[in-house]
């Protein structure tokens, strides 16, 4: 497993502000865990989206909910070479179809691009995303 470790300090007063990480060898996005200090903790209503800058795809796109630390686990459906939803039911648009989820893949040698939204002014935190495979 590889974990990475993002500073967020937000750059203005609204709280938004841009950072980019080198990804070694790539991998899966196992999970993302958000890490707030105990004073000038990111607002919660913060808003995390992170995406792969070689592929474009976005690997992770939240808002924080909670005052203390949060982790996430993101997944994607897959699809079919037509591009429906991978799953054993009739009814794809039905909110109880059971569907089949996997990790995000990180392409190797590409760099992590996280934007935080609305941390509010004189923030921070600590983004820690983990790999796994590659």
């Amino acid at each position: 497993m590889k974990a990475f470790r993002i500073p967020l300090v937000p750059a203005t007063a609204s709280g938004a502000t841009a950072f980019s990480t080198a990804i070694t060898g790539g991998g899966w996005l196992e999970a993302v865990r958000l890490v707030r200090p105990t004073t000038n903790q990111l607002a919660t209503t913060v808003k995390l989206t992170i995406t792969d800058e070689l592929t474009g795809q976005t690997l992770f796109d939240a808002t924080a909910t909670s005052t203390g630390s949060q982790t996430w686990y993101p997944r994607a459906l897959l699809y079919d070479v037509n591009a429906n939803p991978v799953g054993y039911t009739s009814d794809p648009g039905s909110a109880s179809s059971p569907r089949v989820v996997d990790k995000f893949p990180v392409a190797a040698n590409s760099r992590f691009r996280v934007v935080v939204a609305s941390g509010g002014a004189n923030t921070s935190g600590v983004l820690h995303l983990y790999l796994s495979g590659a």
